[in-house]
């Protein structure tokens, strides 16, 4: 029987679901007033938009579901993933990052429950959050992706097919620099990639391919869905942070040779993305 991977599949990926969480459940401090009470520690100049509303909901989703005896590692593990990201994307500058992160920290030990998540056990600050979000993100990923693609290679539709060549990308990006060139080896998310990736991980997902199908009916659905959902968003915002890391080296290495390199624009990258993935996918298909 053919298997066909379709765009709900996306929806059982890991990181959709988890991180999803945080945002999805609202007025989680009902039951928590000294959480709330320590608002004013996240009031600080330090925002360019202040979201400590949207954080501290988060902190009390934790709390209940440490409440209700179904919280875990890998939920603290995203909790801190889904804070940094949420902080970094609205500081007024990244160097407030660590700071914001310790205020955000002492409120969850402060509360009724006490602290019952701990920040991620790596040196991790705001020049190298995203590159080990990106490394988590794809850890977690991965087993559901390897149970979609265990028999004969499955058919999918575009936006599935997308997704696949998207993870594969910023796979492949790291592990170039990781493990192939050892250009960032030394560096701390690099031990983290190349602990979890191992040669058999990397040889299944050399085999992850999907035949392109799309059909005048999926046509159609697509034109009446032009909403953006999480799984879409989600992968969008992947690549986006490999934009952003690939324009931080560029600046990075400006300032050592004393020279103003322009930021990246973001037409060429997503061509480079882009071509990437078409030729990913035109191998697949001729495979």
């Amino acid at each position: 029987m053919e298997v066909f991977l379709e765009k709900s599949k996306l929806d059982s990926l890991n990181t959709i679901i988890n991180y999803d969480n945080f945002d999805k459940y609202k007025n989680n401090c009902y039951n928590y007033p000294n959480i709330t009470t320590l608002k004013y520690l996240l009031g600080g100049n330090f925002w360019g938009k202040n979201i400590s509303d949207e954080l501290l909901n988060a902190l009390c989703y934790v709390y209940k579901r440490h409440k209700d005896d179904t919280l875990d590692r890998n939920i603290c593990n995203y909790l801190y993933y889904w804070l940094g990201s949420k902080v970094l994307t609205n500081l007024r500058h990244t160097y407030f990052f660590f700071d914001v992160l310790k205020k955000i920290y002492y409120i969850l030990s402060r509360g009724e429950r006490g602290q019952v998540c701990d920040p991620a056990g790596y040196n991790i600050y705001h020049h190298n959050f995203h590159k080990f979000k990106l490394v988590y993100d794809l850890s977690e990923d991965y087993e559901t992706y390897k149970s979609h693609f265990s028999g004969i290679m499955p058919s999918c539709d575009k936006d599935y097919d997308e997704a696949i060549q998207s993870y594969k990308y910023l796979y492949n990006d790291l592990r170039k620099k990781c493990t192939i060139e050892r250009t960032n080896y030394y560096e701390p998310y690099c031990q983290a990639f190349n602990e979890y990736f191992t040669e058999e991980k990397n040889a299944q997902i050399s085999l992850w391919k999907c035949q392109l199908r799309e059909d005048k009916q999926e046509v159609q659905q697509l034109e009446k869905e032009p909403g953006e959902d999480a799984a879409t968003k989600h992968i969008q915002e992947e690549l986006e942070v490999v934009r952003q890391q690939v324009q931080e080296d560029s600046v990075q290495t400006a300032q050592h040779s004393r020279t103003i390199v322009s930021y990246l624009n973001k037409d060429v990258f997503d061509e480079v993305v882009i071509s990437s993935a078409s030729e990913e996918s035109s191998r697949s298909t001729t495979t």
